[in-house]
């Protein structure tokens, strides 16, 4: 649209702005009371205005053949809803959006993902983007050489399924030969059980593993 195009009789030049106008808001006439308000050639050239500086900012020339040329400059500028094709003003997801992880309307800012459940300690946990989970820990066992070792595990968090593994490794230990051997059984959403033994060790205690455990 071109809000310069009237019906008839327009200036070649725009109006004064008023030396003393009237401020407020417009009113009806009551007859004994006040006159209706008056709002003069300079207030619909101001709106007029306004409205074609919006349009030809983003480089589209004013035309009464497209009465959509202020949607479309608004949109051109970034000033409407931002999608997944063109730029635009985008609310920012609460925390609790981001962690649903449903949410396609709205933007995840860096304090969002923090939001994410999380303990940076050892044992420890993360919880990611997706329902992703990595715990990690370590204890102290046991190792002798005659028979398997037990030790039972608990993770940080209990995932909401059984893992998808479980991951040790011996450390701060001075035994880690070819005869050492770890591993796990059973397991499940709340720990799990460590078995070891070593076929060149006496019983030694004070053993340290650390594991790292992923699951949902």
């Amino acid at each position: 649209m071109d809000p310069r195009n009237y019906l008839a009789n327009a200036s070649g030049t725009p109006p004064v702005k008023p030396a003393s106008p009237s401020n407020g808001f417009p009113q009806s006439a009551v007859p004994g009371v006040n006159e209706a308000t008056t709002p003069g050639p300079f207030w619909f050239y101001k709106i007029g205005e306004e409205l074609r500086s919006i349009i030809t900012a983003a480089g589209i020339t004013p035309s009464d053949d497209d009465l959509g040329q202020l949607l479309a400059a608004l949109s051109g500028l970034g000033l409407s809803q931002a999608t997944d094709t063109f730029k635009g003003i985008i609310e920012l997801a609460t925390a609790l959006e981001v962690q649903g992880g449903t949410d396609d309307q709205r933007a995840i800012t860096p304090a969002g993902l923090a939001s994410f459940d999380k303990s940076h300690t050892v044992p420890g946990h993360q919880v990611l983007p997706g329902g992703l989970i990595l715990q990690w820990g370590s204890f102290s066992h046991n190792i002798n050489s005659s028979q398997l070792t037990s030790t039972l595990v608990t993770f940080p968090i209990a995932f909401n399924a059984t893992p998808f593994g479980i991951w040790t490794e011996l450390f701060n230990t001075p035994l880690a030969g070819s005869g050492y051997y770890s591993g796990y059984n059973p397991y499940d959403a709340a720990g799990f059980t460590h078995i070891c033994t070593h076929s060149d060790a006496a019983i030694l205690s004070g053993a340290v593993t650390s594991f790292l455990a992923l699951g949902i």
